[in-house]
């Protein structure tokens, strides 16, 4: 069994270990106390695994369950996606891997500079460019340091990812200035559903999306994230990845278009082999990075 390593084992392998002590029965006023210890911990564990995010039918886990990145993929005929799913808590994701000029590389070269670390699961491409190599298509702020782009706002249907903190993340239509120079992570993506002039194509296609608590009532950006999605397929249409994506429970209006066609690239130690392009693997000069933040061990 896959055993998190937690400050909190060694007080449950003593609970465990008082309970089925002999000396510890249930006619014992002490064995009653740990006993209820152990039907809450019990409880606990039970509750943990049936609320836990299940994924649509047709989906199979390719990582272990227990994990803060679980990676999913699902196969019907020639077509091929991949999920990540990335628990806030038990996860970090790195938006950070930049490589301008003639240092921009394929998703592969990503992965093998940043794979020798055994918590990075997988790497996929990142933001939109052009043919101007040391610049991105829209406006990136990283860490509160902001990229140089070629952005023109009447040309696109955009979207923004803002945050500070990945638990308390924006999602809104459009470009805020003021909120890209008040804001330390600001990343100006595509409308997922908005027509884009290959949006009805059948083409490669990288989205992500954040999840949110489903008890919440205020405003949405106002609403804690407890999940990140990252999706990767080979032959899709805009429609088509909203709709797969709405099925894990997610808001249409927390959906967010990275860069597809030919940029779409993924690489994760749960899928064989490693790394997967779908056409080309175009050298990108934004990656995004994503790794557990504990180690796991089995006894």
């Amino acid at each position: 069994m896959y055993i998190l390593l937690t400050k909190k084992k060694k007080k449950i392998n003593k609970i465990l270990k008082d309970i089925f002590n002999p000396e510890n029965i249930l006619n014992s006023q002490k064995g009653r106390e740990k006993m209820k210890k152990l039907l809450f911990l019990i409880t606990w564990v039970f509750v943990s695994i049936i609320t836990a995010n299940a994924a649509p039918v047709g989906y199979q886990l390719l990582s272990p369950n227990n994990s803060g990145v679980k990676v999913y993929s699902a196969k019907r005929g020639g077509l091929i996606q991949y999920v990540i799913e990335a628990e806030v808590n038990k996860s970090n994701i790195d938006f950070s891997l930049v490589k301008f000029g003639r240092n921009k590389a394929s998703i592969s070269k990503y992965w093998n500079e940043n794979s020798r670390d055994s918590k990075t699961i997988a790497i996929i491409n990142g933001s939109f460019f052009g043919s101007k190599e040391d610049i991105l298509a829209f406006p990136m702020k990283l860490r509160g340091s902001p990229y140089r782009s070629y952005f023109n706002e009447r040309n696109w249907t955009f979207r923004s990812l803002a945050f500070n903190s990945l638990s308390s993340v924006a999602v809104f239509d459009g470009y805020s200035a003021p909120v890209f120079g008040a804001i330390q992570n600001y990343i100006l993506l595509l409308h997922p559903s908005k027509d884009s002039k290959r949006a009805k194509e059948y083409i490669p296609r990288t989205f992500m999306a954040v999840k949110r608590v489903s008890n919440c009532s205020g405003p949405k950006n106002h609403c804690r994230v407890t999940h990140f999605y990252f999706f990767v397929d080979n032959y899709f249409r805009q429609s088509d990845m909203v709709n797969g994506i709405k099925q894990w429970g997610i808001r249409e209006d927390d959906i967010l278009m990275l860069d597809g066609g030919g940029s779409t690239q993924i690489c994760s130690r749960h899928i064989s082999p490693n790394c997967k392009d779908f056409g080309e693997a175009r050298p990108v000069p934004h990656a995004i990075k994503i790794s557990i933040k504990w180690y796991f061990f089995t006894i």
